[in-house]
């Protein structure tokens, strides 16, 4: 191996009369460089071009555009145009909505699915597929893709619950040692804990077995980003689903290509916020301008305040009812650390999603679209302590975007 590379420089090094120390340095360089190829080669770049190369993708905004739109320097009609998110949707097209487990994908697909024919929405049952992006691409394609993220901490305690008092959850675990001390809190937190370090153990000796291990249930680590950047190799359908849930492979990594989420999160036509769930509806049913049932929810739903009730076809459906908490930031800071650690990439997604989320309503409530408040105080304030912990204010968020468009209508109004 060394003689290969070593002897043609040799001869390169005596024609160009290099000093032994030169030479020496050259030879351990270029070696150098050349495992460091080899590993990126062998543990990580081939996959990813394949993924880049396999995505076929219908970008609207390039991974290189988008702190750039995501970070409020570009003008709103600007930002609508780069990314598509203020244009009427045609109802006679087909909605491929991709169903990441725990983001409200259940709730939401039921009511969507009242909203159009049978032939032009997937997937049709209310827990139905969850594919990735890329596999749903596979049975069913779209003219306009769809989704839905959340607080990743909050994700990956839902997970946790599912799998420790949903009906599914405890067959699919049965005899895997998941952790089920008891139904109490402290039970609760002792428990996830214990899953936690679960999975932290990727970090040890034998890391790659014990980290892919998830009970047969869910495995946590950024597993909203994975749904954006998993290629699986299988297309039958059943294996596709399952491979989304865990990290079968060993090039699987637990941290997703970043470029690969974050251009695939620009080509959705529409991302919902779980944490504001009507908003995001309002968004939605805005552009679906030839749609009677989203213009009569418009209509009747999106104002401030909001009214009592809700609309007939609306829908939230809950699997279970046990181990749900008011909030997450009373537990202790060492778990909540494990939690981050496990959701890096989900994290960095949610931030760009919460942010693009907010650029959006600013534009539905502007002039420009709707012309009135639908984001109402009460919704900012009770998620406003629960999402401090990503380094962000959602109430400024939102202030700030509405500031923002308003100077902007303001020089527009000015120049004419």
């Amino acid at each position: 191996f060394f003689l290969n590379i070593v002897h043609p420089l040799q001869k390169f090094e005596s024609s160009l009369k290099m000093t032994v120390r030169t030479r020496r340095r050259v030879a351990f360089t270029t070696v150098l460089l050349f495992l460091a190829a080899q590993c990126y080669f062998d543990f990580g770049g081939q996959p990813e071009a394949e993924m880049l190369k396999s995505l076929e993708t219908k970008r609207k905004v390039s991974v290189e555009e988008y702190e750039h739109v995501n970070g409020g320097s570009l003008p709103i009609q600007e930002m609508c145009k780069a990314t598509g998110r203020c244009s009427p949707m045609d109802s006679n097209e087909k909605f491929s909505f991709v169903h990441i487990p725990k983001v409200a994908g259940t709730s939401l697909i039921a009511t969507l699915k009242l909203m159009f024919p049978e032939d032009k929405f997937f997937p049709q049952e209310d827990c139905g597929a969850e594919y990735s992006v890329y596999n749903q691409k596979v049975f069913f394609e779209g003219k306009y893709q769809l989704t839905s993220l959340r607080s990743p901490r909050h994700h990956v305690w839902s997970q946790f619950t599912e799998c420790k008092y949903d009906e599914w959850g405890i067959n699919i675990t049965r005899g895997t040692g998941f952790p089920r001390t008891g139904e109490e809190p402290e039970n609760d937190i002792a428990d996830f804990e214990q899953w936690l370090n679960h999975f932290h153990f990727w970090t040890g000796n034998d890391g790659w077995n014990q980290g892919r291990d998830d009970y047969d249930c869910y495995h946590p680590a950024n597993l909203q980003s994975r749904y954006f950047s998993m290629q699986v190799g299988e297309t039958y359908e059943e294996k596709a689903r399952s491979d989304t849930h865990h990290i079968p492979h060993e090039w699987q990594p637990f941290e997703p290509y970043r470029k690969v989420t974050f251009d695939t999160y620009w080509e959705e036509d529409w991302v919902a916020i779980k944490e504001f769930y009507h908003e995001s509806q309002c968004l939605l049913f805005y552009r679906l301008t030839d749609t009677p049932e989203a213009n009569e929810y418009v209509e009747q739903y999106c104002m401030c305040p909001k009214p009592q009730g809700g609309h007939e076809k609306e829908k939230h459906i809950t699997h279970f009812s046990k181990g749900k908490r008011t909030t997450l930031r009373d537990l202790p800071a060492e778990v909540l650390t494990k939690v981050g650690v496990l959701t890096k990439v989900d994290e960095e997604l949610f931030k760009v999603a919460l942010g693009q989320f907010m650029k959006e309503i600013a534009w539905l409530e502007s002039d420009l679209a709707l012309g009135r408040r639908i984001l109402c105080e009460p919704a900012l304030e009770n998620v406003e302590e629960e999402l401090l912990y990503l380094g962000v204010n959602v109430t400024d968020m939102y202030h700030r975007e509405k500031d923002s468009i308003k100077q902007e209508m303001g020089v527009v109004e000015a120049l004419f």
